[in-house]
């Protein structure tokens, strides 16, 4: 489970998000149109839902001009991907495989 923590060298944990949010399994930036876009991908399997924390992330990031996702399969995710990036008018069926 990603918890937005990690253990350093020192053996102190160190949180990188606030307590109670947490990141999708996939997070990153991607650049349209020369602008550094966060987004973030959640992968859920069979009726998994999302968690409160999950859910507080992608508000905050949604509300911050990010994307996110939530994929329920491969064919799902890459349909949200295109999708997402042609409301940017950068992308055509054909560039995304």
């Amino acid at each position: 489970m990603n918890n937005g923590a990690f253990r350093a060298e020192s053996g102190a944990w160190v949180r990188v998000v606030p307590k109670g949010i947490c990141p999708p399994d996939i997070d990153g930036w991607i650049s349209i149109n020369s602008i550094a876009i966060r987004f973030g991908v959640e992968v859920k399997r069979g009726r998994d839902q999302m968690k409160p924390g999950q859910i507080a992330y992608r508000d905050a990031l949604t509300a911050a001009g990010g994307i996110y996702i939530v994929a329920h399969d491969v064919a799902g995710c890459v349909r949200d991907l295109r999708s997402v990036l042609q409301r940017y008018s950068l992308a055509t069926n054909r560039d995304i495989r």
